[in-house]
């Protein structure tokens, strides 16, 4: 078997059923992602402003120059249920929130950015109307002020994103090694426990 394929097998068995709540979260987010290997990035942000933050998680195979598929989930009451607010599409680093509001802008070339929204509310994500911003147009420069923006929210507030690896030796998705941009190791107590967390059925706390 294939390390790719021995990944998603793993994603799709991580975790026990668990049929009054909902899915493994594993086997949640292998559904969702369709396919891919290698590793996953995490950025964990509260989103909706209720005091606990949201999982971002990308496969590492879906982020090229413009930014990454990530898959939206929303922490419930209940510390072990998560709710799956949808896919979003940004640079981990193009990117800044205000008042539950995340605004995104990265150069897809050299001369034009793409621009777009997210709004949060309670278990709720809704993605506004985005714009595109060629350089020549007359009124590109609210553009890169938007840049400027994002660019000072990044360097002061912004959470650092995080990657999980693994070995070829030790493909399971239940023993991924988190660690920060520079290699230098996270706290595990800082990363939730998937192996416990599920999905909530739709129409359920």
């Amino acid at each position: 078997m294939t390390i790719k394929a021995a990944v998603l097998a793993t994603l799709l068995t991580a975790a026990p059923e668990r049929a009054s709540v909902g899915e493994p979260f594993w086997t949640h987010f292998g559904r969702v992602t369709e396919s891919g290997s290698g590793e996953l990035i995490l950025i964990q942000l509260d989103a909706n402003g209720d005091g606990r933050p949201e999982i971002f998680m990308a496969p590492k195979w879906t982020c090229g120059n413009g930014g990454c598929g990530w898959r939206v989930y929303s922490p419930t009451p209940d510390r072990r249920v998560l709710r799956y607010l949808g896919e979003a599409g940004f640079h981990m680093a193009g990117y800044r929130l205000s008042a539950r509001t995340l605004t995104h802008c990265w150069h897809m070339s050299a001369g034009e950015c793409a621009w777009g929204q997210y709004e949060f509310h309670r278990y709720r994500m809704r993605q506004l109307p985005g714009r595109s911003c060629p350089a020549s147009d007359p009124d590109a420069g609210w553009c890169e002020k938007e840049l400027a923006a994002i660019r000072e929210w990044q360097r002061d507030r912004a959470p650092e994103p995080m990657w999980g690896t693994f070995s070829d030796e030790d493909p399971g998705v239940r023993r991924l090694k988190w660690v920060y941009r520079k290699l230098v190791p996270v706290d595990q107590t800082d990363v939730p426990d998937f192996d416990e967390l599920v999905v909530a059925n739709s129409g359920r706390e």
